[in-house]
């Protein structure tokens, strides 16, 4: 083989580098939308509907604007990625925590996110 070709090795690590970077990397939508604590279960939202202004008179009682109170409610699910890895691989991750196969599933779980967020 001549020092002009490309191995197969190199060919490979490209292509894995590649497929990791077309990969959607973080939640899109989590920062548009609220959080709640952690400690609780579900998180709860109070709303208040659209209503018309109206001009202010003197001696008149408060005006019913006709805004409807409501209550939104979010409820915590626990969502799971893995996948299959060599024996050895374990202990390189430990070692190199931007190491694709950690990287690749964090991007997955954003995903995720977004999935629940547009559902």
């Amino acid at each position: 083989m001549s020092n002009d070709t490309i191995s197969q090795v190199t060919l490979d690590a490209f292509h894995q580098g590649v497929t990791h970077l077309v990969q959607q990397k973080a939640a899109k939508l989590r920062p548009w939308v609220d959080d709640w604590s952690p400690d609780a279960e579900t998180g709860n939202w109070d709303r208040l509907g659209a209503g018309d202004a109206a001009t202010k008179t003197r001696k008149m009682a408060t005006p019913e604007t006709g805004r409807v109170w409501s209550r939104r409610t979010a409820i915590a699910t626990a969502v799971n990625d893995a996948e299959i890895i060599e024996q050895e691989d374990p202990t390189r991750m430990l070692e190199d925590p931007k190491s694709h196969i950690i990287r690749s599933l964090g991007y997955s779980m954003g995903r995720a996110m977004d999935d629940k967020i547009i559902a």
